[in-house]
């Protein structure tokens, strides 16, 4: 389905934040949404706003980025160092040149987090001809998303 990731020379760290070389393996997994979503997503659809605005998402389709060393240790990017990853778009409806909200998940709790925006990009390999293209700290399940409401925490006595 397309997708990819550029990163800067001595980006790449390992699980304690020291710098690494020699040869890594990069994995893309990239979910078509407009077909199995719900079997196939990550986590759930609930996900927390910069303001911490509980809501529920409508994704233009969800893409891991993962990268391990050679003996399959997982391996990030420096945060002072972002990366540039671009994710399919499965779903019509966002022109080249538009914004969208990009969340990362977070996997001890399964719920998304708002990263900021990326901008839609051409792309020749995405089912709809389009990619969202973003720069980020980390590397994790990426989703191109919108809310579609807010949900409203009660307390029970």
């Amino acid at each position: 389905m397309g997708g990819g990731v550029e990163f800067q020379p001595g980006s790449i760290v390992e699980g304690a934040g020291q710098p690494v070389s020699g040869t890594a393996v990069r994995q893309l997994t990239s979910v078509d949404a407009s077909r199995e979503q719900g079997k196939a997503f990550p986590g759930g659809f609930d996900a927390f706003t910069e303001d911490g605005t509980l809501g529920i998402l409508g994704s233009y389709g969800p893409t891991e980025f993962h990268l391990t060393d050679a003996s399959g240790n997982r391996l990030n990017i420096d945060p002072s160092m972002p990366a540039l990853i671009e994710m399919p778009l499965s779903i019509e409806g966002p022109n080249v040149g538009d914004e969208i909200p990009v969340w990362s998940l977070d996997e001890t709790f399964g719920v998304w987090v708002s990263e900021g925006v990326g901008e839609v990009v051409a792309s020749g390999d995405s089912p709809t001809g389009r990619a969202l293209r973003a720069s980020v700290t980390h590397f994790s399940w990426w989703n191109p998303d919108v809310m579609l409401g807010e949900q409203r925490l009660i307390e029970l006595v």
